[in-house]
């Protein structure tokens, strides 16, 4: 992938990223809040097109046994995953480990 292939790619994923509804409907299309572990999609263009060189990496953002949300990393194909995918499994603990503590 050239340079300018690049800079085209991050100019799509900012706009995307712009259009808080679409990155809505993206976590919703991609992260089940049944799920229990980091989530990995390579290539989200199913439901975005434009986002078939990104990858998600996601998790469910729990309050005591409730789902409260999701957290995810969306990056380029070539993300580091084996850290990007600890860093939101202990962003997700923490998540629910702070409030938990502030009730």
């Amino acid at each position: 992938m050239t340079g300018e292939q690049d800079r085209q790619h991050l100019q799509d994923l900012f706009k995307t990223l712009e259009e808080k509804q679409k990155i809505i409907e993206l976590l919703g299309v991609y992260l089940d809040t049944k799920q229990e572990a980091v989530r990995v999609v390579i290539g989200l263009d199913e439901a975005m097109p434009s986002m078939r060189n990104f990858v998600l990496i996601g998790a469910p953002a729990r309050v005591g046994g409730e789902v409260m949300g999701s957290l995810a990393v969306i990056g380029p194909t070539r993300i580091d995953y084996q850290h990007t995918m600890s860093a939101v499994s202990y962003i997700a603990r923490m998540f629910d480990k702070v409030l938990n503590e502030s009730e």
